[in-house]
């Protein structure tokens, strides 16, 4: 992974993980892909956002698995994402 974080500024909340994977055969081509992960989030009120943002922060910090659907999200969409087979 190459980025991974998390940005809460009162109603805007971003959440990203994003990365790059390598794939290679030992006499194959390799396989070079990057992969991203963003969601971006916008309540409708300030106080309940915020208050949002916090407590689900709080919770993955006292699990910690910060950005854990994110990066479950990231790592399915590397696995659909592979090739069946590599071209020569």
């Amino acid at each position: 992974m190459t980025d991974f974080g998390e940005i809460m500024a009162g109603v805007y909340n971003r959440r990203m993980v994003k990365g790059s994977v390598r794939v290679w055969e030992a006499a194959g081509p390799e396989i070079n892909f990057e992969e991203s992960v963003v969601k971006v989030k916008t309540p409708k009120s300030f106080a309940g956002g915020m208050l949002g943002q916090l407590a689900k922060g709080l919770v993955e910090r006292i699990k910690n698995k910060p950005l854990a659907y994110e990066s479950g999200l990231f790592s399915q969409q590397v696995t659909e994402n592979l090739p069946n087979s590599v071209k020569r």
